[in-house]
Formats: structure tokens, sequence, C-alpha cells
């Protein structure tokens, strides 16, 4: 799938059984994946047609659908400002209706958007995400085997999970915020222009 894809933690809404997550699908020559908090279902899908019934699945099938005009009759991949477009308008969308946090991989780069999430004090506010910029070092590390080597790389990752899941300085994305994430660089960010959200 995507080299900068390292990690993918969405804690289940509170009270409900974890749904099966990440959602894929083909997308024009590629494999789209979507995960999501939310809790609502009222979009109108025409060209694909959700699989299951929950509202993940409903909102990864509407965001498709915004995407296709971008990727069909095309032979060359969307610039990424179109697709972050597509992605920050659907996520000012998603957020009116309900919580809004999700992570949307196109085979190339992946799209993280922060919201809000029920916190430790029991309320539901921002931020819906947190994402940790790591550098792993090899401290010149290789493998050798059968008259092969190896020479280890350093390697630069973005972890995005719902919650810290270390004691590193995880940074919080801000509410509405749209980040792109390629090759282990966050190469974009956008604010999802949203209004406040319908409660």
């Amino acid at each position: 799938m995507n080299p900068s894809l390292e990690a993918l933690s969405l804690a289940s809404l509170p009270g409900k059984v974890p749904k099966t997550l990440p959602l894929f699908r083909p997308l024009q020559l590629r494999l789209a994946l979507f995960k999501c908090h939310s809790n609502h279902s009222r979009f109108r899908i025409n060209s694909f047609l959700p699989i299951g019934d929950t509202d993940s699945e409903i909102a990864f099938c509407a965001l498709l659908e915004r995407l296709k005009p971008l990727w069909h009759g095309h032979d060359s991949t969307p610039h990424l400002a179109a697709r972050l477009d597509v992605v920050v308008e659907f996520a000012k969308d998603l957020g009116q209706i309900g919580l809004a946090n999700f992570l949307y991989c196109d085979g190339e780069l992946l799209f993280a958007h922060g919201h809000r999430r029920k916190q430790a004090d029991g309320e539901f506010k921002p931020p819906g995400l947190y994402l940790l910029r790591r550098r792993c070092t090899t401290r010149g590390h290789s493998s050798e085997a059968a008259g092969i080597s190896i020479a280890a790389l350093d390697q630069e990752v973005v972890l995005v999970a719902s919650v810290p899941l270390t004691a590193e300085a995880w940074e919080p994305i801000p509410q509405g915020e749209v980040v792109v994430i390629s090759k282990g660089q966050v190469v974009a960010r956008e604010a999802a222009r949203a209004p406040t959200p319908i409660r």
C-alpha cells in the first residue's frame, strides 16, 4: 500500500462494538483505504454501493463518489491539490453531521482529518487525532547471509492515532484540519473551513 502508512489506530466509539476496519475499495487501478470514527449515514451515494451498513462504509462510499471524477477517465494521477480540495470539502460536510475523524489512503497519499472525540472528562471535543513524526535510525546495522549484504537505512515515518500511543511528543491535529502524508513526511495541511458542527 503506502510506505508512509505506518500506524492506523482509532479507538472505537464509546459503547459500541468495534467495527471491522479499515475498509478497502478499488479506485481506478489503486486500492483505497478508509478508517473513520463516524456516527452518521446521511450521504447520497450513486456509484459506490456500500458492502455493509456501517456509518463508516457509507462515509467511505460518499468520499469515493466525490473523488471519482478526478480518477476516472484520466491516464495520470490527480494532482495533490485537487485530491486535497475534495477531501477537505468532504471533511467539512462530515463534520457538520457528526464526529469526523478519518484516515483515507489512495495508495500514494494518506489523508488524516482530525475532528472531535470523547475525552477523559467525558466531553466530546478536540483533538480527535494526533500525529507523531519519528526518525528510526539504524546505527549502521546491516545484514549478511549467503554472500548477500544488505545495508540498513534510516527511515522517517509519521504515525497517526486517536490517542497518543507512547510518551513521545504527539502533536494534536487541530479540529477541521486535513494533514497529508507521503513517504514518511507531512506534505500538506489545510483547514476544512467548517462551520460549527451540528450537535
